[in-house]
């Protein structure tokens, strides 16, 4: 189980949050997989994630790494796309992030 601290998380970092009115047609779901991955080829991205549970790994595992906040976690715990992992240890050492693997 990951504990988030409330001062880490905000609304607009979650985005299966249902929308308040069951009367209404639900949004449309902004997050697609070419957003959840990086093709700059940077080491580090903006600070997006307090935690992450990644099932997919691959490019979408790397991006998250890259993105994580400060003190972060990012849990593996599948490698649907891909088992290869291309990323820095800049995430790990200036960001103190943290990767689960299960």
């Amino acid at each position: 189980m990951v504990t988030i601290p409330a001062d880490r998380l905000k609304v607009e970092d979650c985005y299966a949050i249902p929308d308040k009115g069951a009367h209404r047609a639900p949004k449309k779901r902004q997050n697609s997989t070419l957003k959840l991955t990086d093709a700059t080829g940077r080491l580090m991205l903006r600070e997006k994630w307090a935690a992450v549970v990644d099932t997919v790994g691959g490019d979408i595992l790397a991006t998250a790494i890259k993105s994580t906040r400060y003190g972060g976690i990012v849990t593996c715990c599948g490698n649907v796309a891909s088992a290869d992992l291309f990323t820095s240890v800049y995430p790990f050492i200036l960001r103190g992030c943290n990767l689960m693997r299960r």
